[in-house]
């Protein structure tokens, strides 16, 4: 195994480093237009969405509360500016991630935008946590409570309809 950040992968590949990989879009979408029919595609989500999520320490969220609604407001905000301006949004990210337009489109065109902590990422964490004790993955017997290790009150303070998970 060998870990590259995204943008390495496609030299990986052409150099005759590595032969396979897994990464997500817009990465996986440049390396399915450099390859073409020089490589075989399929999704290790099995169609399952997936999710970006935040996450830092314990003591970082108990010590520095402000901090972390600040983060969520920008958050926020880029949703709202997302939304105003969506060709400009879209400009900036492909500058920033360095892939032409028509690969930002694709993963785009997928994304859905948006803020909120609910029970379809609990789900989703427990079915994979079920998962990996079934195949071993896992030195455990049960899932752990998940809930427990998410932070809400930042989220429930600024923006409490994007909060549907409860304990």
């Amino acid at each position: 195994m060998v870990d590259l950040k995204p943008p390495e992968i496609l030299k990986a590949f052409s150099e005759g480093k590595i032969d396979a990989a897994s990464c997500f879009p817009p990465a996986s979408e440049a390396i399915k237009k450099k390859l073409a029919h020089n490589a075989i595609f399929w999704s290790a989500q099995g169609g399952r969405d997936f999710y970006s999520v935040l996450i830092a320490r314990d003591d970082l969220v108990k010590t520095h509360p402000r901090a972390i609604e600040g983060l969520l407001m920008g958050l926020l905000e880029a949703g709202t500016f997302l939304k105003k301006d969506e060709r400009q949004a879209q400009e900036i990210v492909k500058g920033i991630l360095g892939v032409d337009r028509g690969v930002l489109m694709v993963t785009w065109s997928k994304t859905r935008f948006f803020v909120r902590l609910d029970s379809d990422l609990l789900t989703l964490m427990e079915d994979e946590g079920r998962w990996a004790i079934k195949n071993n993955l896992v030195n455990a017997e049960t899932i752990p409570d998940y809930s427990t290790f998410l932070y809400l009150e930042g989220l429930r303070k600024i923006k409490p309809e994007a909060v549907g998970v409860s304990y």
